[in-house]
């Protein structure tokens, strides 16, 4: 998943589809494995336009991220030690605790940092300089590589999006795995909605769950069927006319014709009837009595008085 660090808005994602699936994004250099094929695809629209991507030690390598700064994009992320091209000097030089040691190679950093364990980093974004942590308010005398806080401070556009989504989550366990997958882009889709609501109007106190209330309530919305032009004027000229009732009118191919009667019909009867109302533009057919006069004075004639 590939998200804007600041309000975790989802710019594009990859749905795992087993080890041997195959991935070949335009342009990617032919060497590449299938992490890096990944993360290639994920950003190649953003490529050349000068972001930063930060990314967790499952992707982070030497030649992903020498292809990366080859596009205008750079690139910070940790990295296992065991990682191809990475400097093992660095991996096996012995430090104390908040110490740290770096090398760099033209655009590439490599960094290592004891802290409670050791933590390797590779960026083409930063420099070896440290910068003081504050702990709870105050300033510790610990200094930490700048590298490692705006990892912390940038990667958590990822989990910015699960912590937001969890609560809210509708998705149950299914042995049909593509409900749970639509389930889940629909749940992402409110989510990207929700933050460019937000960003349209920053005015706006509106959460997210009371954003979610408002779509599915306009999903679920009945919308009045629009009522035909005939049908508008025969209401006007049933409510209104006088009206009354006659034999039906002999045809070439029947002396004594009927039809359905209309009010039965509505109310689910079968009836034939020989009368009907010829002041009526659609001259429906009625039987005499209760449902001639039921359909000239009541909009649903069709109800029991």
């Amino acid at each position: 998943m590939l998200s804007e660090s600041r309000t975790g808005y989802v710019y594009s994602f990859r749905v795992y589809t087993g080890r041997d699936s195959n991935i070949d994004p335009p342009d990617c250099p032919p060497t590449f494995g299938v992490t890096e094929k990944i993360v290639w695809d994920l950003g190649r629209r953003l490529f050349n336009k000068g972001h930063h991507l930060y990314v967790d030690n499952f992707y982070t390598g030497v030649q992903l991220f020498k292809e990366l700064f080859r596009v205008d994009t750079v690139a910070c992320g940790t990295i296992r030690s065991n990682r191809k091209g990475y400097p093992r000097e660095l991996v096996c030089k012995k430090l104390e605790r908040g110490q740290c040691c770096a090398l760099r190679n033209e655009e590439l950093l490599a960094l290592k940092f004891s802290d409670k364990r050791d933590v390797y980093m590779l960026s083409t974004i930063h420099d070896e300089s440290t910068s003081p942590v504050t702990v709870w308010g105050q300033v510790a005398e610990v200094r930490k590589p700048v590298c490692i806080l705006d990892y912390n401070k940038h990667m958590g556009g990822v989990d910015r999006v699960d912590q937001r989504l969890e609560p809210y989550t509708a998705i149950r366990k299914s042995y049909v795995w593509y409900k749970t997958l639509a389930l889940h882009l629909f749940h992402l889709a409110t989510f990207n909605a929700f933050i460019v609501f937000r960003d349209r109007s920053p005015e706006s106190k509106m959460t997210f769950v009371k954003f979610q209330e408002s779509v599915i309530e306009s999903l679920i919305v009945v919308e009045q069927a629009r009522v035909p032009r005939e049908a508008v004027v025969e209401d006007v000229a049933r409510l209104k006319d006088r009206h009354f009732a006659e034999h039906i009118p002999p045809t070439p191919k029947k002396d004594f014709p009927a039809k359905k009667c209309r009010v039965c019909f509505q109310r689910g009867i079968r009836r034939e009837t020989r009368m009907y109302c010829p002041d009526c533009p659609s001259k429906p057919g009625l039987c005499v009595g209760a449902c001639f006069k039921n359909y000239h004075t009541q909009k649903n004639f069709w109800e029991q008085p």
